[in-house]
């Protein structure tokens, strides 16, 4: 099994589109593909179908994985905003897990004005126990709305 041949069958499952489902999904559960930058591309490829992705997505963000988390991002960026994709991220801001509140903050500022919504939730975060939490919640609400961030944090 070569790294060149593991991506190429990532491609071609995904190029079958809804029959590829269960084999993206199974990949996005282990660490070496999880962490692959080849992910995106894939999922783009999927259309419609990536949208299947989504809960083990969010999921792989809580992974303390930076790479993984870092991948899953990217991945939920190719599949585009969406309601449901907002709602769940939103819904990870409140989550216990650090690595999960960071992250799906990051996410929510990569999805800029389209994330509008989310700024209250997003504000919460600038109190946010952990600091790192905090300084990601900032960036997201200055990518999504600078003028939401409070006046002390513009710079």
């Amino acid at each position: 099994n070569t790294p060149g041949a593991s991506r190429y069958a990532l491609g071609a499952a995904a190029a079958t589109g809804e029959a590829g489902v269960p084999v993206m999904q199974a990949a996005l559960e282990l660490e070496r593909y999880a962490s692959s930058m080849m992910m995106p591309y894939c999922i783009n490829i999927m259309g419609e179908h990536g949208k299947a992705m989504i809960p083990i997505l969010i999921n792989n963000l809580g992974r303390g994985n930076i790479e993984i988390t870092g991948v899953s991002v990217a991945c939920l960026r190719s599949i585009g905003v969406s309601a449901p994709i907002l709602e769940t991220l939103t819904q990870c801001l409140s989550d216990e897990n650090v690595t999960m509140r960071r992250e799906a903050a990051r996410a929510l500022g990569m999805y800029g004005t389209d994330a509008r919504a989310t700024l209250p939730a997003l504000s919460k975060l600038l109190n946010d126990a952990d600091a790192e939490v905090r300084a990601t919640a900032a960036e997201a609400i200055r990518l999504i709305d600078p003028s939401a961030l409070p006046e002390e944090l513009r710079t």
